[in-house]
């Protein structure tokens, strides 16, 4: 399994599949849940790493959320227009 995994290039499946497994069997999820579950995680992971790899490109000196910008110190920024 580990080498089709590899093959595929899909790596968070391969670290999360026995978890899975063990779910899924306490659960009694069906297949199509099971898979969906497995799927959502490889989706969420590459994101993540689309995320991450596009700010290590950008140079940002350091990473913030919009969530903890202060607008306090820029009155010019309007907070509802900034989070349409």
């Amino acid at each position: 399994m580990e080498e089709l995994l590899t093959q595929l290039k899909l790596a968070r499946i391969w670290e999360v599949y026995q978890d899975w497994i063990d779910k899924a069997s306490r659960e009694e999820m069906s297949y199509a849940d099971f898979l969906r579950g497995l799927l959502s995680e490889e989706v969420c992971a590459r994101e993540e790493n689309r995320v991450k790899h596009r700010m290590q490109q950008a140079g940002f000196p350091f990473e913030r959320t919009v969530e903890q910008f202060d607008f306090s110190l820029r009155p010019a920024f309007i907070k509802a227009v900034v989070w349409c």
